[in-house]
């Protein structure tokens, strides 16, 4: 078959370690029609002038400030279209990925018209043989991710509710058709938006059980939210259930992230961290 090209857009923000050993997995890949571009975010520990010397052939796109996994994505989804590419996959820097995930994630998206975002399974990369994703369930009372256990020798595609922003491959007619990422979230649940306006077009999103990368996360705990990260994860959840939560559903959801945002604004008061109290604060009352 022809190979569309494809545009790896990897998002760079001070961690250019991770991103060299992304990069450096990225350059083992079999797939014959793909090009790298990064996008750094402001980054102030040096990323731009490593990767200028390590990847002379990548194109890079230096951003002044962080704009955000949203607009700097975007930033890279517009230059890929512009250079012609095809296909666009969004992929975090904190990954690594088999040599052959890209022709799998490929061959899934051509053999089905309807199809409109592709992703792969997700293991940790700390433990790879434990799985982190593979299927995204919402759930809107809980906004829980489900994982559901994959047998490598599995082959069949897995259709989701959405797919997670660590990776994902999305066609040139769905941008065109869809739009990009909403800028207006900043930091979460973008992924979720936008397979859900991708859903809402007619078109699915699925994941392959034969294309898989490993995802730097910590299986036993996961870092603490520092307050700004807490602020957009409480904002855009609200946003959300205003946005795509079911109606008969909606009064419910309210209360329960209501009830939500209150004990968490109580448990941090009570461990004398104002600034988490007030993120959560403010998160509410700065809602979209």
């Amino acid at each position: 078959m022809d190979n569309p090209k494809v545009a790896i857009i990897i998002l760079n923000w001070n961690g250019k370690e991770d991103t060299i050993e992304c990069l450096d997995s990225l350059k083992q890949v079999t797939y014959p029609n793909y090009e790298i571009l990064i996008v750094d975010n402001g980054s102030t520990d040096g990323s731009v002038e490593c990767f200028r010397k390590q990847y002379p052939d990548f194109e890079i796109i230096e951003n002044e400030t962080n704009l955000g996994f949203a607009e700097g994505n975007n930033i890279g989804i517009k230059r890929a279209i512009n250079k012609g590419a095809d296909y666009v996959l969004l992929l975090n820097n904190d990954t690594t990925v088999d040599k052959d995930f890209l022709n799998n994630l490929v061959l899934v998206a051509e053999n089905d018209n309807l199809i409109g975002i592709v992703g792969p399974i997700i293991y940790y990369y700390s433990q790879p043989e434990s799985l982190w994703f593979a299927k995204g369930k919402l759930n809107w009372l809980t906004f829980n991710i489900t994982s559901h256990s994959i047998n490598r020798e599995e082959k069949e595609i897995i259709e989701s509710d959405f797919m997670t922003g660590c990776a994902f491959l999305v066609k040139k007619a769905v941008i065109e058709r869809v739009g990009y990422l909403n800028e207006k979230l900043f930091l979460y649940f973008e992924d979720v938006d936008y397979s859900l306006r991708v859903k809402n077009a007619g078109l699915k999103v699925v994941v392959t059980p034969l294309s898989h990368i490993y995802h730097k996360v910590s299986v036993t705990a996961s870092k603490k939210f520092k307050p700004e990260s807490l602020y957009f994860a409480n904002r855009n959840r609200l946003w959300l259930i205003k946005k795509y939560c079911p109606i008969i559903l909606k009064p419910f959801a309210y209360s329960l992230v209501h009830l939500r945002l209150l004990i968490a604004v109580g448990y941090y008061l009570s461990k004398n961290e104002k600034k988490y109290a007030l993120s959560v604060i403010n998160a509410y009352k700065d809602r979209i």
